[in-house]
This record gives structure tokens, C-alpha cells and sequence, in this order.
């Protein structure tokens, strides 16, 4: 299953919410709602002094359930997020030996 970076900064609104609910509770709600999508959340990890107030590691079954997750949660409470698409080396190989049947724009 596709695993994907999720890092998202809080509005100031949104980090007191948050802290309202509580951080283990938050954590359990995203756990809760990744797996209703099909998926499991991996990591999660807090952040401090750094962009990005949350990142962690999930694997979703497509990239449009990940995009969904990432407008569905930050609907007035995110500031900023972005969700990467993960890579193990067994799919980086398997990437760099296939062939492209390619000519670029004059040559």
C-alpha cells in the first residue's frame, strides 16, 4: 500500500484548538480516520521551532483518499500542509530500470 508524508502548520486558531482537545486525542482521531479510509497511520510526531507543527507517516490505498485526508482536516484549522508520496529502494529500482520511449521538444 502507498505510504505518504503528511506535515501540516496550524492557524493560530487551529494549534488552540488542538491543545483544547488535547494532542493524544487528535493523534486518536487521525488514527481513527485512516483507518476508516482503508489506510493505518505509521508515525506522528509534534514538532517544535521547526515549519511544521505535525508530521507523520501513513499508507493510504490511492493518492486521491491522501489528498482528501490532508482538505477533509485542515478545512479552517491548517495554515499551510503537504502530503509526499514515500518510496521504498525495491520501487526506486524497479523505476530507474524501465524504459522510456521519449524524444524531447527538438532533437
Amino acid at each position: 500500500m502507498p505510504k505518504y508524508l503528511f506535515m501540516v502548520k496550524y492557524t493560530p486558531e487551529g494549534a488552540k484548538l488542538a491543545k483544547g482537545d488535547g494532542y493524544a486525542a487528535r493523534q486518536s482521531i487521525n488514527e481513527k480516520s485512516f483507518e476508516a479510509l482503508g489506510g493505518r497511520l505509521e508515525q506522528w510526531y509534534w514538532t517544535s521551532g521547526g515549519d511544521w507543527d505535525i508530521v507523520g507517516i501513513a499508507e493510504l490505498p490511492t493518492e486521491a483518499l491522501a489528498t482528501l485526508k490532508t482538505m477533509v482536516d485542515g478545512a479552517g484549522t491548517f495554515a499551510r500542509d503537504s502530503t509526499i508520496e514515500l518510496f521504498d529502494s525495491v520501487t526506486m529500482d524497479a523505476a530507474a530500470g524501465a524504459k522510456v520511449d521519449y524524444r524531447p521538444p527538438g532533437q
